[in-house]
C-alpha cells in the first residue's frame, strides 16, 4: 500500500496542485517558496498525529489569488494503491474500484468553518461521502514520522519513555528476551548493593535522614539502580558513537545515526498498514559525499526479512540531490505566471536512447535547471563563459535573474529539451548554439539556427 497521488486545493501557494507520487522515495525538488513546505504539511494532516500533532491550520493558510480574497475551504485527498486483502479490509469504507479492477483507497481532509480566532475546524472522511467518517483504526494504521528542517537529532536520540530508540527495543525484544534483561538487571543491583561504597553511603544518608525526620516520620531509603525492569531500562538507553556521547557527535552524523532508528522502527513495525517517513531538507549538515550516500541508501531502502515498506517523502533544495536521484523519483515544483504547477519527469517521453544521455549528463551543475526561473542552453565550456562575459557586457547579471547557464557538452540538446513545455517545466528556455550545421531547434516557437551577435543580446535580454 502506498500514497499514490495528493491533490491539494486552497493551501498556501497551492491554488489546485495534484501530485503524483511512487512507492519507495519521492524527492520533491524546487526553488525556494515554491510550495514544498506547503506540500509536506499536507501530507502532514494525515500522516501525523503518533509523534507529534496534526497542523492546525488558520484563515492565514488560505490561499488568496492574486492578494486578493481567500478562496474557499482547504482540502487534500488522498489515494491509496498497491492495496493487499488485508488493506482493503482495514480501508473498506474508503474503497473505489480502478479501471484495472483493483481498489484505491480515497481519503479527504477538508479545513472548513474558521472559529472567531480564525483557527479552521478539520474533517476527515472515506469516499465520496463526508458522512463515512475516517475512524481511529484506520488512523492508526496510517503511521507517519516527520523530521523536521534544521532538527535536533541529538534531542531525539537522549533517553526517554517515547524515544525511537526505546520503541525499537520494544519492537524488537519478546518475552524471552524481557525476562532475560530483568534478572540480569536485578542481579546487577544484588551485586552492587553489598558494594562498601554503597553501603557507606547509605548509612551516612539514612542516619542523618533518621535524625532529621525522627523514628516515627523517616522513610525506609535504598540506594542501587534505577533502571531494574525493562522498560525503565528502555527509557534510560542512549547510543554513542565512536565511544562519544550523541551530544559530543558531528551534526551531520547525528542526522544520519537518527534516520537509522526511525526507519528501523518503521520497518519493523506490526501495527500499521501503511508507513511514511517525512524529511525536510535531509542534507542538512551533510557534506557532497554523504548526500549522495544518505540518497543512495533512501532509494533502496533495504529489506530484512519481517520488515515492511516504507514510503519516503524527502523535499530537498540540494542539485545533489536532485542529479542523483533518479527521474522516476522527482516531484518537481515550478512556479510561473499561472501560479504553482507540478511536473514529473517519470511522464515524459523520450526518444530512443535520450533518457539514458540525460541521466549520464545530469550532474551536480545541470540539476540547477530544477531550481531554475529561466535557463540557457550553450553547447561546451567556451561558450558558457563567453555568453556569462557577453551578458556583464550589458549590464545583465545572470544569477539575479535566476537564470541557469548549462553546458550540454555537444549536441545533446534534445536530451535536456523534453523536460520543457506545457507537459514539462513551464519556464522560459532558450538554445545558444556556434556556427557549426546542425538541425534548427524548435524553442518556444522560435526556430534558432545560426545566431547572430544580436539575436545573442535579445535572447539574454528576453531571459532576463
Amino acid at each position: 500500500m502506498y500514497l499514490a497521488e495528493l491533490t491539494i486545493k486552497n493551501f498556501r501557494k497551492l491554488r489546485d496542485a495534484k501530485l503524483k507520487f511512487q512507492p519507495g522515495l519521492n524527492v520533491l525538488v524546487g526553488p525556494n517558496n515554491v510550495g514544498k513546505s506547503a506540500v509536506v504539511d499536507a501530507l502532514r494532516t494525515l500522516l501525523a498525529g503518533h509523534d507529534e500533532p496534526y497542523p492546525r491550520l488558520d484563515t492565514s493558510d488560505r490561499h488568496r489569488p492574486n492578494e486578493g480574497e481567500p478562496a474557499g475551504d482547504i482540502t487534500f485527498h488522498f489515494v491509496f494503491k498497491g492495496l493487499s486483502h488485508e488493506d482493503e479490509a482495514d480501508f473498506i469504507a474508503a474503497l473505489k474500484p480502478c479501471e484495472d479492477n483493483t481498489m484505491e483507497a480515497h481519503i479527504h481532509v477538508r479545513y472548513t468553518d474558521a472559529d472567531q480566532t480564525g483557527r479552521f475546524k478539520v474533517k476527515r472522511w472515506c469516499g465520496d461521502h463526508q458522512e463515512v467518517a475516517l475512524t481511529s483504526d484506520m488512523m492508526e494504521n496510517l503511521r507517519g514520522v516527520y523530521l523536521q528542517p534544521l532538527r535536533d537529532a541529538a534531542q531525539g536520540l537522549r533517553p526517554s519513555r517515547n524515544s525511537q530508540l526505546a520503541r525499537l527495543l520494544h519492537l524488537l525484544t519478546d518475552d524471552d528476551g524481557r525476562k532475560t534483561i530483568n534478572d540480569a538487571l536485578k542481579k546487577l543491583d544484588d551485586e552492587l548493593q553489598l558494594n562498601e561504597s554503597l553501603k557507606s553511603t547509605h548509612a551516612a544518608i539514612s542516619s542523618r535522614h533518621g535524625l532529621m525526620m525522627g523514628e516515627q516520620l523517616a522513610q525506609a531509603l535504598a540506594i542501587g539502580l534505577t533502571a531494574t525492569d525493562f522498560q525503565r531500562l528502555s527509557a534510560r538507553l542512549s547510543i554513542t558513537a565512536e565511544a562519544l556521547e550523541i551530544e559530543q557527535n558531528g551534526l551531520g552524523f547525528n542526522n544520519l545515526i537518527f534516520m537509522a532508528v526511525v526507519l528501523s522502527e518503521l520497518a519493523k513495525n506490526p501495527d500499521a498498514a501503511y508507513r511514511s517517513l517525512i524529511v525536510e531538507e535531509p542534507e542538512a549538515h551533510l557534506h557532497p559525499q554523504l548526500q549522495r550516500v544518505l540518497l543512495r541508501y533512501l532509494a533502496s531502502v533495504p529489506k530484512s526479512e519481517g520488515d515492511k515498506s516504507v514510503q519516503l517523502f524527502v523535499t530537498s533544495h540540494s542539485p545533489n540531490f536532485a542529479s542523483n536521484s533518479e527521474l522516476e523519483a522527482l516531484v518537481c515544483l515550478v512556479e510561473n505566471e499561472a501560479g504553482v504547477q507540478t511536473f514529473f519527469p517519470r511522464d515524459i517521453t523520450f526518444e530512443k536512447g535520450k533518457r539514458e544521455k540525460l541521466e549520464r549528463y545530469l550532474d551536480v551543475t545541470r540539476a540547477e535547471l530544477f531550481f531554475a526561473r529561466r535557463v540557457i542552453f550553450v553547447e561546451g565550456a567556451a561558450e558558457l563563459m563567453l555568453v556569462d562575459a557577453l551578458a556583464k557586457l550589458i549590464n545583465l547579471d545572470l544569477r539575479e535573474y535566476g537564470v541557469s547557464l548549462i553546458s550540454v557538452e555537444g549536441l545533446n540538446f534534445d536530451s535536456f529539451l523534453p523536460l520543457f513545455g506545457e507537459k514539462g517545466l513551464r519556464i522560459p528556455v532558450s538554445v545558444i548554439t556556434d556556427a557549426d550545421p546542425f538541425e534548427e531547434v524548435e524553442i518556444q516557437g522560435k526556430a534558432q539556427g545560426e545566431l547572430s551577435d544580436e539575436v545573442i543580446e535579445d535572447l539574454l535580454a528576453e531571459a532576463s
